[in-house]
């Protein structure tokens, strides 16, 4: 009995996240978003890049990232997830783009439209010769144009 708990425990020790590969560094920006369009309002598109460095001495293959936003701010995204097969070499970088729908929204009873920042989180899907990882990125990020540089 006391050696089935043991395995059981030693299993859920090691999971899928737990390759031995040194991660990359991501950076994930907004390029383009209601702020872009003059504050439009109701359903909308944004769109995102990701630049992936490969810091490790293994290629890497971006699989999967899944976008959505965390709290409130001018723009709501949609769950959703975007498949890629983007090969990242050893001491290189990557970069992808991809849209997310979303809903702006406006405030006040005027019904302006919101300049709120937003806070996103993508969920970052990764394959290499050590196995299958994954990284959690969030970014908060100003919708005034030029406070920040690219957002």
């Amino acid at each position: 009995m006391f050696c089935a708990a043991f395995l059981l425990l030693a299993a859920c020790a090691h999971s899928k996240n737990d390759v031995e590969i040194l991660k990359p560094e991501i950076s994930l920006v907004q390029l383009n978003a209601p702020v872009d369009s003059g504050y439009a309002t109701g359903p909308t598109q944004v769109q995102f890049g990701a630049r992936i460095a490969n810091r490790s001495s293994e290629p890497i293959t971006l699989r999967r990232i899944e976008m959505q936003s965390v709290g409130t701010g001018s723009y709501q995204l949609r769950r959703e997830q975007f498949s890629f097969n983007e090969k990242i070499e050893p001491g290189q970088f990557g970069t992808v783009t991809f849209w997310v729908h979303a809903y702006a929204y406006p405030t006040g009873r005027d019904r302006r439209p919101s300049a709120e920042p937003v806070t996103v989180r993508g969920i970052l899907y990764f394959e290499s010769p050590a196995g299958s990882f994954h990284q959690i990125v969030s970014r908060y990020i100003d919708q005034f144009p030029g406070s920040e540089g690219p957002r």
